[in-house]
């Protein structure tokens, strides 16, 4: 089990006589090193074996740094005990015994009373229950502190068992890995899949350079547009005479010998030419069949004055 410090055993032994040399006229004095203790965090009653045992920790090194005596001890205890754990302080150690209570006492009885009974059995549950949820770098961190708060109550666990649980907790992709490669001890398992977890999601996190050629990996059909260059309408927007004037010189320049003739036009080149506004006698885009050029008896018949106004 968790054995703590005796103060009074520490601090005698933390002092040191130098050699005595025949130049040295005074007798040796004990010389205690000086270090500025580090005030510990307040506890508030918190249950987890993990917390009480750290803040413990800080607590013995820093009565034993800063040599703490009674009353000393009472009354730090009194500010670094906060919430439900300072209710229980007051409680059981009223202020008439701070001229003798010892940090040695309240810590046994601190741990007796927030400790839970079976946390040992809990422990041992949490061990067989761990799983990967997030990345590996959590997973390894809860796993090995599970590991040590188990050997810290005398509960030894072998070499293979901890590398068959490690392995098992991984997620499926990251337990394949591992297996694969066989690793003979814990910290190379942990090391296998520390490495794979990064690289993959290191690779997730890449953004891909698309791009339109062909030798590129991300190259997709879906983004090589054959379309052609979209159509300039600025660029055709013209006024009234001058459409007049375009289509009487396009009308002019035909003659109606090279007027070919065409073949009727089936149920599907009608739905086409529909579909495309053409005309379904010359088969052109722009006007309807009562407005086509190819109307006119005789080559270089201007347009009717009907059909101009209509434009």
């Amino acid at each position: 089990m968790y054995q703590e410090p005796n103060f009074e055993t520490m601090q005698n032994s933390n002092t040191f006589t130098p050699q005595s040399t025949p130049d040295m006229h005074e007798p040796p004095r004990a010389i205690r090193t000086k270090i500025k203790p580090i005030v510990p965090s307040k506890y508030s009653g918190n249950r987890n074996i993990a917390i009480i045992d750290s803040w413990i920790s800080s607590v013995n090194a820093y009565f034993f740094l800063s040599n703490a005596q009674p009353p000393y001890i009472y009354y730090s205890l009194i500010s670094l005990l906060e919430g439900e754990a300072g209710v229980w302080f007051r409680f059981n150690y009223p202020e008439s015994l701070a001229s003798t209570l010892t940090w040695e006492t309240v810590r046994h009885a601190l741990r007796l009373y927030f400790i839970p009974v079976n946390y040992i059995r809990q422990l041992q549950d949490h061990y067989t229950t761990l799983r990967q949820v997030s990345s590996v770098n959590e997973y390894t961190t809860q796993f090995s502190e599970t590991v040590m708060q188990l050997a810290a109550n005398q509960i030894m666990i072998p070499d293979s068992m901890l590398i068959h649980q490690y392995i098992h907790g991984l997620k499926p992709a990251t337990r394949l890995q591992v297996e694969i490669e066989n690793p003979q001890s814990l910290t190379e398992a942990m090391r296998i899949a520390g490495t794979y977890d990064t690289i993959r999601f290191t690779r997730k996190t890449i953004s891909p350079r698309y791009e339109t050629t062909s030798r590129s990996p991300f190259y997709s059909s879906r983004y090589n547009d054959t379309r052609g260059e979209p159509m300039q309408l600025d660029n055709l927007q013209l006024d009234d005479s001058e459409n007049k004037n375009l289509e009487m010189n396009l009308f002019n320049s035909k003659s109606s010998k090279n007027i070919k003739k065409l073949n009727k036009l089936t149920i599907e080149e009608r739905q086409h030419l529909r579909k495309l506004g053409a005309c379904f006698k010359c088969r052109q885009p722009g006007h309807m069949v009562r407005e086509c050029p190819t109307n006119l008896t005789s080559a270089g018949t201007s347009i009717s004055s009907k059909n101009l106004n209509r434009q």
